[in-house]
């Protein structure tokens, strides 16, 4: 369903633009990447599917970026880092074409005839050799590994390119692999939600009238008991103060 879904888009969004160094420039206009990836493919593979991907390989990896299908999608987004190392290595072409296809369905990119051309010579002289054996196969191999370094560093330069010259506004930023996300089942018909629950502690009491405290100040000073002082006292003839 992912590769349907890029190829429905890339022919909705043909390329308009180019790139802005062409294949066969990019070993004197992009000399350090070049160089780069035709000493270490694999990490340069590795690195910029990790960048197209803004380092969300949790989310957003596919295998070969979708081209080749969604088999194991779920199982791969495991341990996306492991599973992209495994790719750059055994899938090496699958992977530079996959993050090629991601670059330019997003800014819109499309090959000139020429680039065309090359690609579907490599293709055809690849399955040749898997058919014949040639005499000259040491120089194909020369000639593949500077298709890939032109192929990584044109990549390369285009994407720093639209790093510096921000994301312009015709470009659709949806245009990675959809992820999807596992939504819960929707409730049954009959299905009743509990009402709201009592509210906690007591029930509310009616509160005095207005003007009336609700718990009176005591009575000042100690309260007078009943029956104080008893009767009869003091006795008579007794003294007032103190006796003489």
């Amino acid at each position: 369903q992912i590769s349907n879904d890029m190829r429905q888009k890339r022919k909705q969004n043909k390329g308009t633009n180019t790139w802005q160094i062409g294949i066969c420039e990019t070993c004197y206009k992009a000399p350090g990447w070049f160089c780069l990836a035709c000493f270490c493919p694999c990490c340069v593979a590795y690195y910029q599917r990790d960048e197209v991907l803004e380092h969300d390989l949790e989310n957003r990896y596919v295998c070969c970026a979708g081209t080749c299908g969604d088999c194991c999608k779920d199982q791969m987004r495991k341990c996306p880092r492991l599973c992209l190392c495994l790719e750059v290595i055994f899938c090496f072409w699958c992977a530079i074409m996959g993050t090629r296809v991601l670059m330019q369905t997003r800014y819109q990119i499309g090959n000139t005839k020429f680039e065309e051309c090359l690609l579907w010579t490599a293709c055809i002289v690849s399955w040749i050799r898997i058919c014949i054996d040639l005499p000259f196969d040491w120089l194909i191999d020369l000639l593949f590994c500077w298709l890939q370094g032109c192929l990584q560093s044109q990549q390369e330069n285009e994407r720093r390119y639209q790093n510096k010259r921000g994301v312009p506004e015709n470009i659709v930023m949806e245009e990675y692999p959809p992820v999807y996300v596992q939504q819960a089942p929707p409730p049954p018909q009959n299905y009743n939600p509990q009402p709201n629950p009592p509210p906690y502690g007591y029930p509310p009491q009616n509160p005095p009238p207005y003007g009336y405290p609700q718990n009176p100040p005591p009575p000042y000073g100690y309260p007078q008991q009943q029956g104080y002082p008893p009767q009869g006292y003091p006795p008579q003839g007794y003294a007032q103060g103190h006796p003489q």
